[in-house]
């Protein structure tokens, strides 16, 4: 049910992408057939992965729907199960462990909990038939396993058992958008790839179905953020919602209008109005900075693309809507709540990046939020692209060291295996990668690394078939890969790298034709260019 947006401000970067490997000083020819000239430029040719670091946020709709922020899905479900107690009173933990293990991307263990937390809640339904908490409960646990009838049933009951609880008329909210979200997505799947006039008639009706609702808490709850902030993440789905059905149209524009769209001014009064009910709440404050500042722009040029930082670009007026919001965050880095102040800090750092353009100030503020909770992944990034983008490669080696011990993990080691042999320390590299492949043997960055290095180490033919091996392993993992521009990545990347094995091996043909036919599919690949240049037309 969830329309939403990423903002990155860091990309993939070209170092990253463009690691020269150094040759080693070896005279032992690997095949006779093959020049020890051809072998070493073969050898210097090949490039570890490459990965994106990025300083910026994700936002949708869940993240001002949530009553809580989680820098650590998995760390967090590992703590939930520990408060389990085998009692009816878990099922409101299952649903949150189901959650939990949706956004640490285990749907498996997602479903399973689901399904405890269904059989809980029918419990806790007969057992407690006029607590409306557990008529919620069951209701959103219905609506996330795709129970629609059940769900819409329950729910409606709920409000009918209690018309003025605000909690039940935001649970029949979020049910409505979820209904609409379903609809819209069968009808772009379709081959028209268009709702139909019935669909879009139905789903405007559910629409106005989950305006209603959340009017009426907010009707019930004036005192309480919790409605605000639901009916703000409504605003902004809705306006995406209308992008979407103007994209079909082929009437909507670019990315711009989109992030205008999703960031829409209408959730603005509900959003300000949250942050002033809820002072310590740094999601609202930094909703609101970010709301203001997106949402404002259309008509206007984009303050995010002009020169010049983008907070000079603001009005004068917008500085002063913001600058309350800047200070509640400040302030709230040094709250006596760990939680609290390492999210205002995380948040802060990110504002710093991207609208004041100050990674000097970001970086001691990313720094300072990972002191109080060294699992905040976004400040770990942001730090790390700081770090990465001013070439502090003996800084940045030692900030993932510690990551590593607080929470090992391949992208950290991979990373310093990166600079390592950036560095030309290519021993304490494969020492590293070795590391890395007892502890994850099927993670793909870390066996296709590996693979790269056993062909950059090969003195003779002593590594390589160990190194096709590793190659050959990787059609298995590629083919569990979901996310398709992920696998395509790569999977070009082990393409090229084993027709550099290929040569190696004497097949110098057989390398030259398939990086043939990757340049001609693929002109932009340097990777693929590089080795056919060594090996000539």
């Amino acid at each position: 049910m969830v329309w939403g947006i990423v903002l990155k401000h860091l990309a993939r970067l070209s170092w990253w992408a463009g690691l020269i490997v150094v040759a080693w000083d070896c005279s032992v020819e690997i095949y006779a057939a093959v020049p020890t000239s051809l072998q070493n430029r073969l050898q210097r040719a090949v490039r570890l992965p490459e990965i994106d670091v990025s300083a910026g946020f994700a936002y949708n709709q869940e993240s001002l729907l949530a009553e809580d922020d989680i820098p650590d899905p998995s760390a967090a479900a590992l703590k939930l199960q520990g408060q389990l107690t085998g009692e009816p009173s878990d099922a409101t933990r299952w649903l949150q462990l189901a959650r939990l293990h949706q956004l640490a991307g285990d749907p498996s263990a997602s479903k399973t909990a689901l399904e405890k937390a269904l059989v809980l809640f029918r419990k806790r339904v007969s057992l407690q038939p006029e607590d409306i908490a557990s008529r919620v409960g069951l209701g959103e646990a219905l609506n996330r396993s795709g129970s629609n009838t059940e769900a819409e049933s329950v729910l409606r009951d709920a409000v009918a058992r209690a018309p003025k609880e605000a909690l039940a008329w935001s649970a029949l909210g979020r049910f409505w958008m979820g209904r609409v979200q379903q609809r819209l997505n069968l009808a772009s799947t379709a081959s028209s790839a268009r709702p139909s006039a019935a669909q879009l008639e139905e789903s405007t009706r559910w629409r106005e179905e989950a305006r209603r609702c959340f009017d009426n808490a907010i009707e019930l709850a004036p005192k309480q953020a919790r409605p605000r902030a639901d009916r703000a993440g409504f605003l902004s789905w809705a306006s995406g919602q209308d992008f979407l059905l103007k994209q079909l149209r082929g009437q909507a524009g670019g990315i711009e209008d989109l992030t205008v769209s999703v960031f829409s001014t209408n959730a603005i009064p509900d959003l300000e109005i949250a942050s002033s009910l809820a002072p310590r709440d740094y999601r609202l404050h930094a909703a609101s900075i970010w709301f203001q500042v997106f949402g404002n722009q259309r008509g206007q040029p984009n303050a995010l693309s002009n020169q010049g930082t983008p907070w000079e670009n603001l009005s004068s007026d917008l500085k002063n809507r913001i600058r309350p919001h800047l200070k509640a965050l400040e302030n709230l880095g040094d709250d006596a709540d760990p939680q609290i102040s390492s999210g205002a800090l995380e948040n802060l750092a990110v504002i710093q990046t991207m609208l004041m353009m100050d990674p000097s100030g970001a970086s001691i503020t990313a720094r300072r939020a990972l002191r109080r909770d060294a699992t905040r992944a976004q400040a770990w990034e942001l730090l790390l692209g700081t770090l990465i983008s001013t070439e502090r490669w003996e800084e940045l080696l030692s900030l993932l060291e510690d990551r590593v011990k607080l929470r090992p993990e391949p992208r950290s080691f991979f990373m310093q295996v990166k600079i390592l042999a950036q560095r030309d320390r290519w021993d304490e590299s494969y020492r590293r990668l070795r590391m890395a492949m007892e502890l994850w043997p099927n993670d793909i960055l870390i066996r296709l690394s590996y693979a790269c290095l056993l062909i950059r180490r090969s003195q003779g033919d002593i590594l390589l078939p160990e190194a096709r091996a590793q190659l050959e392993g990787l059609t298995k993992l590629l083919a569990q890969m979901k996310n398709p521009q992920d696998r395509a990545r790569f999977a070009m990347h082990a393409g090229v790298t084993s027709a550099i094995l290929f040569a190696l091996e004497g097949n110098e043909d057989e390398a030259r034709q398939f990086l043939k036919s990757v340049t001609a599919s693929n002109p932009g690949n340097a990777y693929a260019s590089s080795v056919l240049e060594i090996l000539g037309n």
